[in-house]
């Protein structure tokens, strides 16, 4: 099969979010940079990190990693649905931001534990960042709370099953 390409599809190509699976390990430059700079990079692996049924998702714009987003198979202590999963890391470098590769990490996750039959996604968001993630469909379900070294967060999740 040969493919002819004009101009105008290549650009339109080029301009495709390219989202796809990593290995944990690709996540923990952006993790450590954007994150936790004020840890080690080996403080940036998280448990559950390597289990079974856990995927990273990185977005690529070129072959430059832009942003990524682990999801866990982990229910949360404050949210009484069952099989839920946990959202972790998510990052955007600064030259990926405000692209549209955040919205389409989320996908991605909601797509991969839908595979699992999650009934609900759910993460510790920052609260810097909470109306990207009602944006998305989330909502708010705690008040604000601080993680230590971290800051202020929420927890928020979205109903998927």
């Amino acid at each position: 099969m040969v493919f002819i390409y004009t101009l105008e599809s290549l650009h339109l190509r080029m301009k495709m979010k390219d989202i796809r699976r990593i290995s944990v390990a690709d996540t923990y430059a952006l993790r450590h940079h954007i994150l936790r700079p004020h840890q080690t990079v080996d403080q940036c692996r998280y448990p559950g990190d390597s289990d079974d049924v856990t995927a990273h998702f990185g977005a690529f714009d070129a072959d430059e990693l832009v942003g990524i987003l682990s999801i866990y198979n982990v229910q949360s202590p404050d949210i009484n649905t069952p099989n839920s999963w946990q959202l972790r890391a998510m990052a955007t470098s600064e030259n990926g931001r405000g692209k549209g590769y955040g919205f389409k990490l989320l996908q991605a996750a909601e797509s991969y534990a839908a595979q699992y039959h999650a009934q609900c996604i759910w993460a510790n968001a920052r609260s810097a960042v909470i109306g990207f993630y009602e944006k998305a469909g989330y909502s708010v379900v705690s008040d604000e709370f601080s993680i230590p070294e971290i800051g202020p967060h929420c927890l928020v999740s979205k109903n998927i099953g």
